[in-house]
């Protein structure tokens, strides 16, 4: 079924667009090709290997699993690699969309995610993708109707870095006809997804019906997009650096929430301004972009002027929340709808959270002496460094070493002394004084040696068990994100 180039032949326009796309890269930067088998990385594929040698060549190809066929493609691409000596690795997805989401947006997501995991594998830091000039067209256009804002309607980019990889589109300001009429040329075999004839999916109907009548009535639109999208990126990336400059004014670190908002701070930038640095923040973070309409609900809450409002909004598998003077985007909360989100807008009452909250079991603790002990089951783990400075409070050595050592998940009714002339008193007494959100509690599990609670996180160490002198430790507790 594979077949390879032509001998012969001058190296025509996707070679040329290819070379230089790759010039400014180093000698020994190893790349891979995103390949899915389909015409344009087909033509691709043909073309690195023309351009790159061998050694420093690779091909990567995703397996989604949505069709029957899926198997007998990835040997397909499996064949037209060996067939140019270029190293081959592939990736079968599971699993599917939650409820709500695009097949397309998770197909990318995922597809994405299993290229950064080959990339990381391989030694792979420069990714190349076969999107063209028609695909340009087509997501402007698809984005434009769903009323994207200004980050979506700069369009497919030519050069940026996502998850830490760099994706590099060199053909981008190439019509698809050009690639076509070149892998016609070179003789390319290359796998026809039937779904792309399927005109219930936007995209398709986009290309077969609107295309042809836009390049009939406004056949300049494909020569001047090109420069509307330079400037809209142009326009972006100003506003972006005004955004991250207010960030900067507004950002905290927080030892146990990592980056967070101060709220006042954030209050404090002009009205038309506050949206934006709280979009950037999230992506800071790591978070998808927020719909308009959500991130105006964020917004209104967190400018609520009730200083006892509880804000617990879902938002990419996490909550956004509000405490004190602090906006954190906290780990996600239990019982969340299929596929790990609330409804949009939808606001929960301080949840409890995955980790040390309900169905967790007490985790027994065999320490010999390691620096760290990770406990899945209670969501975090658990830091024990020497106490080498004299007088320096710390738990015993062998309270550490006690054979019933366990960390237990929160039942109700434990007690603390914090203060060696001081009473017992109510964690949830403690916690309150301490400011600790109510929240956080479930996840912040209690260290029991002989029979009784001897540390809790944030708290400290029971007064009873304090020890200056001898070996002795401290403990940290850390929450998996």
């Amino acid at each position: 079924m594979a077949s390879s180039r032509r001998p012969g032949r001058a190296d025509p326009g996707p070679v040329e667009a290819l070379g230089a796309a790759l010039a400014p890269l180093g000698a020994s930067a190893r790349v891979a090709v995103a390949f899915s088998g389909g015409l344009d990385s087909t033509a691709l594929l043909h073309a690195a290997a023309q351009v790159l040698p061998a050694g420093r060549l690779l091909a990567f190809h995703v397996d989604h699993g949505l069709q029957a066929p899926s198997a007998e493609w990835a040997a397909h691409c499996a064949r037209q690699a060996a067939g140019l000596g270029v190293d081959f690795r592939a990736r079968r997805l599971f699993g599917s969309p939650a409820r709500g989401e695009s097949l397309e947006a998770w197909a990318r997501e995922h597809r994405y995610a299993a290229l950064a995991e080959m990339a990381a594998e391989c030694g792979v830091s420069v990714m190349l993708t076969a999107h063209h000039a028609d695909d340009q067209i087509e997501t402007f256009l698809l984005r434009l109707a769903r009323g994207a804002g200004l980050d979506g309607l700069v369009g497919i980019e030519a050069d940026l870095t996502r998850g830490g990889l760099r994706l590099l589109r060199p053909f981008l300001a190439l019509p698809r006809r050009c690639i076509e009429q070149w892998a016609r040329e070179s003789a390319l075999s290359w796998i026809e997804d039937p779904s792309n004839a399927d005109e219930r999916l936007a995209r398709n109907a986009l290309r077969r019906q609107l295309m042809p009548a836009i390049d009939r009535v406004l056949p300049s639109l494909r020569h001047r997009l090109p420069d509307t999208l330079a400037s809209l990126r142009e326009a972006r990336d100003r506003i972006r650096a005004l955004e991250l400059r207010d960030l900067g004014g507004v950002e905290v670190e927080s030892r146990e929430f990592g980056l967070c908002l101060s709220l006042s701070a954030w209050r404090a930038l002009p009205v038309a301004r506050r949206p934006g640095v709280l979009r950037r923040w999230l992506a800071e973070c790591g978070a998808r972009m927020p719909s308009r309409a959500r991130l105006a609900e964020f917004v209104r809450q967190l400018e609520s002027p009730r200083e006892d409002t509880q804000v617990a909004l879902s938002h990419d598998g996490r909550m956004l929340r509000r405490y004190r003077d602090l906006v954190i985007l906290a780990p996600a909360a239990a019982g969340l709808a299929p596929g790990g989100t609330l409804p949009e807008g939808a606001a929960a009452a301080a949840p409890a959270l995955v980790g040390a909250a309900e169905g967790a079991r007490p985790v027994p603790i065999s320490w010999a002496g390691e620096g760290r002990i990770d406990c899945p089951e209670l969501g975090g783990w658990l830091l024990i460094e020497p106490v080498l400075e004299p007088g320096r409070p710390g738990l015993g050595a062998d309270d550490l070493r006690a054979p019933d050592l366990v960390l237990r998940p929160r039942t109700g009714g434990e007690r603390l002394r914090t203060r060696p002339d001081g009473p017992h008193r109510s964690l949830k007494n403690l916690f309150q004084e301490q400011g600790v959100p109510p929240w956080l509690r479930p996840r912040l599990p209690i260290l029991w040696s002989r029979g009784h609670p001897v540390w809790v996180p944030r708290l400290g160490i029971d007064a009873d068990r304090v020890a200056t002198q001898g070996e002795r430790y401290r403990l940290e507790w850390k929450i998996s994100r």
